[in-house]
């Protein structure tokens, strides 16, 4: 029973968790757009994608290092974290004076901006503490201490925001250089909170070392190096991909202003906003992916295809309802929470990636917890080569349309091979009518009557009591179509209680 309880717990814990994380960025997201514009959050998007192949080489796998070590020496882990963060300290050091060496270089040839270069050398110092972060909460997830990794986040979250805004505030009218410096400052100090909190929450559950373990060191490199080489190829494709796009709006006649303020709007505006309803699906996948592994190591074929399915139609339910009310109301939701029409334009134009984005990254999910990480890493990479393609021809002839056309050409095709490789381990097939036809036909229905009933009562309602109406009208559809039944109210329920 304990344990059972520990494990509700720690997903509701999760659940929370994200939920909160989603709500800070996106009122991080709304603020800056007021306090820096379109332009300034372009630039600050550009300087965080070289930002997080900075990160990448911090880390160098070692979360995934210190997790399995924690493992696999769990009688030892005192000895597990010292080397761990005796590696940490290498590559999060090394990262941050290449980082900061290199941000001139990165900031004229690769952003054109050189106002990024304050901002580069700035946030060169939090690389340290994401080394070090990373190597503690391989430790926690090991132990499964949900509640110290989540308050660390949000923790994180919150003092990176409160900083960053209030040196904007501070420091307003000395031009975008200096805005994206103060955001900057906000994330180190963001990340040495973070790495303080998870020091002191390890050293006060200290476990007093057993009898000494050899070999803890090799195994520590056989684990992490690996996981970093392909981390670096990934990483190094996502920060192309973003870079490229700039680069080809300018080929098409944008000025270089004009191209980072577009590259904003879409990034900083309109994908926060595309991207918010997934934190509902976190925790689901938090309870469950681990219950797939369970399954899946046991050999229990038909109940991992029956979580899978869950999984499948809870996921495509939400994005379907997700794109419903983008497109119903992303104007309304855009000239609310940013005062701009283009950013409404681009969130009804991005609102049918919900249920393919949420859908690919659930698959993603499932892989994990089958053991197929490789795969997974594999079609990530194709995925980011093919975008870097795409974003190379279409952005010069076609503008910001390109780059739309890209997320969903690379989305559809990172979700049909992965979908492909999990329905091969598992055996699983989709139940397409419960699935997909019926949530599809419960958004157009619920999705025409909002249109209908907007003019009437739209422009009176705020924009909150907007959505939650437009939700429950979706919820509505679903139960009249059949697509949620008794059924599945119990086995959300049920799956609570395991």
């Amino acid at each position: 029973m304990h344990r059972v309880k520990k494990y509700f717990i720690n997903t509701l814990i999760l659940f929370v968790t994200s939920i909160a994380l989603r709500s800070t960025g996106m009122f991080v997201s709304v603020s800056l757009s007021g306090a820096i514009g379109a332009g300034g959050l372009g630039l600050w998007h550009l300087i965080t994608s070289v930002y997080v192949l900075g990160v990448t080489l911090a880390s160098s796998g070692i979360r995934l290092a210190s997790t399995r070590l924690c493992v696999i020496y769990g009688g030892n882990i005192s000895a597990v974290v010292r080397r761990c963060i005796a590696y940490s300290l290498f590559f999060g050091v090394s990262a941050a004076v290449l980082f900061w060496n290199c941000a001139p270089f990165a900031a004229q040839r690769l952003l054109d901006d050189v106002r990024a270069v304050q901002a580069m050398r700035v946030i060169s110092l939090s690389l340290p503490f994401v080394a070090l972060s990373s190597a503690l909460s391989g430790c926690f997830t090991a132990r499964r201490s949900a509640l110290t990794l989540s308050v660390s986040q949000l923790a994180e979250q919150l003092v990176t925001a409160a900083v960053s805004l209030s040196l904007i505030y501070a420091l307003r009218g000395r031009g975008l250089g200096a805005a994206c410096a103060a955001l900057a400052a906000g994330e180190v100090a963001g990340q040495l909170v973070c790495c303080i909190m998870l020091a002191a929450a390890y050293f006060v559950r200290r476990e007093k070392p057993r009898a000494k373990v050899r070999g803890i060191g090799r195994t520590l490199i056989s684990i992490a190096l690996p996981d970093a080489v392909s981390s670096y190829m990934r990483s190094a494709l996502v920060t192309c991909e973003h870079l490229l796009i700039p680069w080809g709006l300018r080929r098409c006649g944008s000025t270089g202003i004009g191209a980072v303020e577009a590259y904003g709007t879409v990034s900083g505006m309109a994908i926060p906003v595309i991207m918010f309803p997934y934190a509902l699906l976190d925790g689901l996948f938090a309870m469950l992916i681990p219950e797939i592994a369970e399954s899946h190591e046991r050999g229990h074929v038909k109940n991992t295809v029956y979580i899978i399915s869950r999984i499948y139609f809870v996921t495509l339910a939400i994005g379907a309802g997700s794109a419903c009310v983008l497109i119903s109301l992303g104007d309304m939701l855009a000239r609310s929470l940013y005062g701009s029409a283009q950013a409404g334009s681009f969130i009804r134009a991005l609102a049918l990636l919900c249920p393919l984005m949420y859908i690919d990254t659930a698959t993603d999910s499932v892989l994990r917890g089958l053991g197929e990480q490789k795969n997974v890493m594999r079609v990530n990479i194709l995925d980011s080569c093919l975008s870097i393609v795409l974003l190379y021809v279409l952005l010069p002839k076609t503008g910001i349309w390109g780059y739309i056309v890209t997320m969903y050409s690379a989305e559809l095709i990172n979700f049909t091979l992965s979908a492909r490789q999990m329905c091969r381990a598992t055996g699983f097939s989709a139940d397409l009518k419960k699935c997909v036809l019926l949530p599809a036909l419960s958004a157009l229905g619920s999705g025409a009557l909002i249109k209908a009933a907007y003019p009437l009562f739209g422009p009176a309602v705020p924009w909150g009591l907007g959505i939650i109406a437009a939700v429950l009208v979706y919820a509505a559809f679903l139960c009249a179509t059949r697509a949620v039944e008794r059924e599945d109210i119990e086995w959300f329920f049920s799956s609570l209680k395991k």
